[in-house]
């Protein structure tokens, strides 16, 4: 049996880049015999068979001149999400594995009134 790197082997049975392969590794969206491959630069049988999960698009879910409220895929960490929408002040956080409601202002009045009522539990999950 042949070995070579994780990354390389999923990289060439993809037909993408090495970096690619990488990337989709770390962020926990590749399995081979039905577990997630957590190294990428682990070695594994070159003739290993990949599946690679699909990331759902970022969905706005509600919008107006002072928030934005978007619906995070799982997969994503939630500093990607924000980096999406730059202007905006990212006011809550979901793991990675974790998919539901980010809230963001569009202003810092409203991350002020925001940040009172979440410190005050008015907010409610």
């Amino acid at each position: 049996m042949a070995y070579d790197k994780a990354y390389k082997v999923l990289a060439k049975q993809e037909g993408i880049s090495n970096s690619k392969a990488k990337e989709l590794i770390d962020k926990g969206l590749v399995r081979a015999q039905g577990k997630k491959v957590l190294i990428a630069r682990g070695e594994i049988d070159i003739n290993t068979k990949f599946s690679v999960k699909d990331v759902a698009d970022v969905k706005v879910i509600f919008q107006d001149n002072d928030n934005l409220a978007v619906n995070k895929p799982a997969y994503l960490t939630s500093d990607e999400i924000a980096k999406k929408y730059p202007k905006a002040i990212m006011l809550n956080r979901l793991d990675k594995e974790t998919s539901g409601v980010m809230l963001f202002a569009k202003n810092e009045e409203f991350q002020k009134k925001a940040i009172k009522e979440f410190k005050s539990n008015n907010v409610y999950k």
